[in-house]
């Protein structure tokens, strides 16, 4: 992974805690952040300008941006690699979309833009995907940067294979895109209130049951025959259909 931003210091810790931490003690994968204004072709580092035909702010200049991109191309010409912008107009970033730049030996290239944004031409012809993580303006490419890249490393088979909890929610994806079920942990009565006696059985199977028909905002993935609702049928799960929505998956 190559981060290209105005802000290195920013990815500092997040990089150096959890599983993030982890993976790249490990060398189970690489991330680097690379200095967008080290490629400014001025003595004062600028790499930003006013826009044509007027607006607010400034915009990032082509320039710059794909000299950045170009640099980390040229250290492996044999390495596929794609360049993702983050901007709030593109399409929402999806645990489909994680999963799938997972299973990809691509190396991703973060951009992170900044200001009221950058200049079109270097989007057209550098960019391969452009995400949002939702429909709100931030300061910068950073935060999405950040989010994007821990949504894709805690799914590689090498980074947290041999978590539960890891194992729990790839079964999950691939019946229900991570729909989320009541969870509970030590003491059994919280100021009167208790945990389901199914979690304290010990039957695994009626545990499963028990987090299958409890599932929260559940989206099903039209997975092969639509196997969320085929597991249900077949099990006789008492599902709340009205809060699945089919998308396909591809």
């Amino acid at each position: 992974f190559s981060i290209l931003t105005l802000f290195p210091n920013f990815f500092t810790s997040p990089l150096q805690e959890s599983i993030l931490k982890r993976a790249i003690e490990k060398k189970q994968i690489f991330v680097e952040t690379v200095h967008i204004r080290n490629f400014a072709n001025n003595s004062y580092k600028r790499i930003d300008a006013k826009p044509f035909g007027g607006g607010a702010g400034m915009l990032m200049q082509a320039e710059p941006i794909a000299q950045a991109i170009e640099s980390v191309k040229n250290k492996n010409l044999d390495t596929d690699y794609e360049v993702i912008f983050f901007t709030p107009s593109a399409p929402e970033l999806t645990q489909k979309d994680s999963y799938r730049m997972a299973q990809s030996n691509t190396h991703k290239i973060f951009l992170c833009g900044h200001y009221e944004g950058v200049d079109q031409r270097v989007l057209d012809e550098c960019v391969d995907k452009q995400f949002s993580v939702g429909k709100t303006v931030l300061t910068g490419g950073e935060i999405p940067a950040l989010l994007c890249l821990d949504s894709i490393v805690r799914l590689l088979p090498s980074v947290i294979s041999k978590e539960k909890s890891h194992e729990r929610e790839t079964f999950s994806f691939e019946l229900y895109e991570k729909g989320e079920y009541p969870q509970f942990t030590r003491p059994e009565n919280w100021r009167g209130l208790t945990v389901p006696k199914v979690l304290l059985s010990g039957n695994h199977a009626d545990i499963e049951k028990y987090q299958f028909e409890n599932l929260q905002n559940c989206t099903a993935l039209e997975y092969q025959t639509n196997s969320c609702l085929r597991f249900a049928d077949e099990n006789k799960i008492n599902i709340n259909k009205e809060n699945i929505f089919l998308e396909s998956y591809s």
